[in-house]
């Protein structure tokens, strides 16, 4: 059988190539949702530990915590 180059695709052949672009599109796109996701999840966890970390530093803390340092003076 010859295919005839000059002849127009029939709307069978058409509808099924079209189907095909989109679901290879929704396949992108879906595997950009789920990256986009994992990043927000991701950034939030960083914006919950930067903070955890900023409150450690700035806490207001004893100059000498009580047990801390030498036992040097117990004795005396």
């Amino acid at each position: 059988m010859i295919l005839n180059p000059f002849r127009k695709p029939s709307p069978l052949a058409l509808a099924t190539a079209e189907l095909e672009d989109a679901q290879r599109e929704h396949l992108a796109a879906s595997s950009a949702a789920e990256y986009a996701e994992a990043m927000c999840i991701y950034h939030q966890q960083r914006i919950e530990r930067l903070r955890a970390v900023i409150g450690d530093l700035t806490a207001p803390s004893e100059p000498f915590p009580i047990g801390a340092g030498s036992d040097r003076f117990a004795h005396e």
